[in-house]
């Protein structure tokens, strides 16, 4: 089980800063000042191994993940999807880059399996839990 530890915004800045590859996409949630953000570390037995942000709307939760590079392909990415959806009260939005085919590729196991939905938007993928 993945554990979750609420964390300031600078926090969460300070995290996504050191990691270059996710800079881009988690950055434009800060200069559109997006409110209402809940930011997360997220550990598995007492390690740091990423952060999440959920954004809370009336019927649904849009979830942002960055697993740190080193525990990337572990299997840590995929445990916490699947507890977020096991645990979820609303219906779970994950938004991809059109350009980020690792993610995309990512989700698309659980498209696979009947676990999310799949829509395209203009830049994004968007996955979605399956009511």
């Amino acid at each position: 089980m993945i554990e979750l530890n609420k964390i300031s915004k600078s926090e969460f800045k300070a995290e996504i800063l050191q990691s270059k590859d996710s800079i881009q996409w988690f950055i434009w949630y800060f200069n559109n000042r997006v409110g209402g953000i809940q930011y997360n570390s997220l550990f598995r037995n007492k390690i740091h191994i990423g952060v999440c942000f959920f954004i809370e709307k009336n019927h649904s939760i849009e979830v942002g993940i960055m697993i740190k590079k080193q525990f990337r392909n572990s299997g840590f990415g995929k445990t916490i999807i699947n507890q977020f959806i096991r645990d979820r009260k609303k219906s779970l939005i994950f938004h991809v880059s059109a350009s980020n085919i690792t993610s995309q590729r990512f989700f698309q196991n659980f498209v696979n399996v009947g676990k999310l939905d799949i829509r395209q938007e203009e830049k994004n993928m968007v996955f979605t839990t399956i009511n």
